[in-house]
């Protein structure tokens, strides 16, 4: 997963639209379009549905769009809690 896709992608999802989305990044709607379809495939997800009147997240979209901008679960780190031995 690049960087420059989940850009894209938060992009995207923040102006319902890849052409805002490619003007705010600065790049071309094509290469946003290319960028968030990458993401998909690699995340094995449809994370928006296309419509005529701009883009609607899907429920996993929601999910990757609150994880993106830090706002998603605690991660589980393995079952540890803190540093092991610190102070030990």
């Amino acid at each position: 997963m690049k960087l420059s896709q989940c850009a894209a992608f938060v992009a995207v999802a923040e102006t319902e639209s890849f052409t805002r989305a490619g003007l705010r990044l600065g790049i071309s709607q094509s290469a946003v379009s290319h960028a968030v379809a990458a993401l998909e495939k690699e995340l094995g997800v449809t994370l928006m549905s296309r419509e005529r009147g701009g883009v609607v997240l899907t429920t996993e979209g929601r999910r990757a769009l609150q994880h993106a901008q830090g706002r998603g679960p605690p991660r589980r780190t393995g079952g540890r809690t803190g540093s092991r031995g610190a102070g030990r």
